[in-house]
């Protein structure tokens, strides 16, 4: 298994297109697709680049001049509603202002109007709003990974392979389902070492994992939901964290989904066939390469979004706003250093719609980089469309923290033998590397309805069942899973100078000057591995 920082990137360009995202996924979350060819376009004028967001919604800044706002969008019939509470910035829903009129609800037309009234006219309070460096933005999808289907009704080509093996027509493709492989390991968990009092090794680094849930599993320590995880084991529920997802979740005002809990849910994409969603089990799946890798770690697990794949701005920001607290409480004086989160592991992301792409991620370099400063290593997946168009938050790794913490580290995919995967994003922001693709690792028990094309039931032979995942494991691919094998290598690194310099180091230590010192030491120990330097 391979993984490498390079501090000094080279610049490596690929393809700059972007798959889109189907139509009955965004159906599913009351979303849809910018793009230049979209007919929206006609009125806006083009859309620098594709994204997927909310239509009902827009994200605003906490002071914004809400007055100013409704008086602008009144001129084509719409208000806003809400903003709703439990949010780092207020989500406010759109409607029609008089619904016996005609109106278009959509979040970048109403956008779009607001950004040409600033322009045209001397309203202060209204550019103070609208305009950088703290403007109203769409409710942004983040996502994993595409559905292939229907490509060409959006008239976009996809890449001719995907992480997932949804749409492979190489060999990338492992099964005719696509997604996760079932696959049978015989080998046991590793042993986590006894915690040292009084030395280097005196606490587990955390490693924060914000995706799809957790799934019981033997490997875990549970092996079903009402038991629990047992305390002190690999797995632990950021509860306070996920009691603020659930709380953005349900204030987002959407018939999509609502957040309850941590768990990896296995409810199928569509009930009447039983297909499971393409992406359940991603975060258990992720949970296993980190107890592989780094098996003296703990991960702390949060459930920002459903098994399609699929997360919301707002949610996503309300669980890093509330991850900030609870590193800042760890820290502080009388805090209990078990609350503390060593590293931040993010496979999700999206692509900007314009160009000032600093402007439209504010709240995700002030909190990432607010995490940094205070001594926790951010690692976020490059993402998988073979681009060089910035896939946020890691393209944020090109800006430095103000504080002088670690940046975020981005993390593009490697094959087994080492060489980069071709789904893999690369550009000079892509400052890491890890093994993300062909990887086996834990997975829900679970069976889909999807059965083997081909069965002799008379002699019990068949050919490989697609998704009964029955034997706990699987075989997947993606930079969603190069990223949190990076930081598993990180909080190995992080133990590692714990040990070697106990009386200043050592891992109970959470002050953010020891924090932050074991960081820089970790990366760097990393840096020294490229192979390219």
């Amino acid at each position: 298994m391979h993984f490498y920082v390079r501090r000094n990137p080279r610049d490596e360009g690929l393809g700059t297109d972007v798959p889109d995202v189907p139509g009955r996924l965004l159906a599913r979350h009351g979303a849809r697709v910018l793009k230049r060819t979209d007919p929206m376009c006609e009125v806006t004028g083009p859309a620098p680049t594709a994204t997927g967001y909310r239509t009902d919604v827009l994200r605003l800044p906490v002071d914004a001049d809400r007055d100013a706002i409704d008086r602008v969008l009144a001129g084509i019939n719409l208000r806003l509603v809400g903003p709703s509470n439990g949010h780092p910035r207020p989500v406010a829903r759109l409607e029609a202002l008089d619904p016996a009129r005609p109106a278009t609800v959509d979040a970048w037309f109403a956008l779009w109007h607001l950004r040409q009234a600033a322009a045209a006219e001397p309203a202060p309070e209204l550019a103070r709003t609208v305009q950088a460096p703290d403007p109203v933005t769409l409710e942004h999808l983040l996502f994993l990974g595409l559905d292939p289907a229907p490509w060409d009704s959006h008239g976009i080509d996809p890449a001719p392979w995907d992480s997932h093996g949804l749409f492979g027509r190489d060999s990338y493709l492992r099964s005719a389902r696509g997604g996760p492989v079932p696959v049978s390991v015989g080998l046991r968990p590793p042993t986590p070492r006894q915690l040292v009092p009084g030395g280097g090794f005196d606490r587990r680094p955390v490693v924060a994992v914000l995706d799809t849930g957790i799934s019981p599993h033997e490997w875990f320590g549970a092996t079903d939901r009402d038991a629990g995880f047992p305390p002190g084991g690999f797995i632990r529920v950021l509860k306070e964290v996920q009691d603020a997802i659930t709380a953005s979740s349900r204030a987002a005002g959407t018939a999509a989904r609502v957040i309850e809990d941590h768990w990896d849910a296995d409810v199928p994409a569509n009930p009447l066939t039983g297909e499971l969603d393409r992406h359940t089990g991603h975060g258990t799946f992720i949970a296993g390469i980190i107890r592989q890798v780094a098996p003296d770690a703990e991960v702390g697990v949060a459930r920002v979004m459903a098994g399609d794949g699929v997360a919301y701005e707002s949610d996503v920001l309300a669980a890093l706003e509330r991850l900030v607290e609870q590193v800042r409480a760890a820290q502080a004086p009388g805090g209990d250093p078990a609350d503390m989160v060593d590293v931040l592991s993010i496979s999700i992301g999206y692509y900007c719609e314009t160009l000032d792409d600093e402007a439209e991620t504010t709240e995700f370099a002030r909190l990432l980089h607010t995490l940094s400063d205070l001594g926790v290593l951010v690692v976020a997946a490059a993402g998988n469309d073979a681009t060089t168009r910035p896939f946020f938050p890691a393209a944020l790794a090109t800006i430095p923290p103000v504080g002088g913490g670690q940046p975020v580290i981005s993390v593009g995919a490697l094959n087994p033998n080492g060489t980069k995967a071709f789904f893999s994003n690369q550009a000079p922001w892509v400052h890491a590397w890890a093994t993300g693709a062909a990887v086996v690792s834990t997975f829900p028990t679970m069976r889909g309805s999807t059965g083997p094309a081909n069965a002799i039931r008379e002699l019990d032979r068949e050919s490989l069942d697609p998704d009964d995942f029955s034997s706990g494991f699987a075989m997947w691919h993606g930079t969603s899973f190069a990223g949190p094998h990076a930081a598993a290598v990180l909080a190995n690194r992080l133990v590692e100078h714990a040990e070697s310099d106990p009386g200043r180091l050592r891992m109970g230590l959470v002050s953010q000057e020891a924090m932050r010192e074991r960081a820089r030491l970790a990366v760097d120990a990393c840096t020294a591995c490229d192979p390219a330097s």
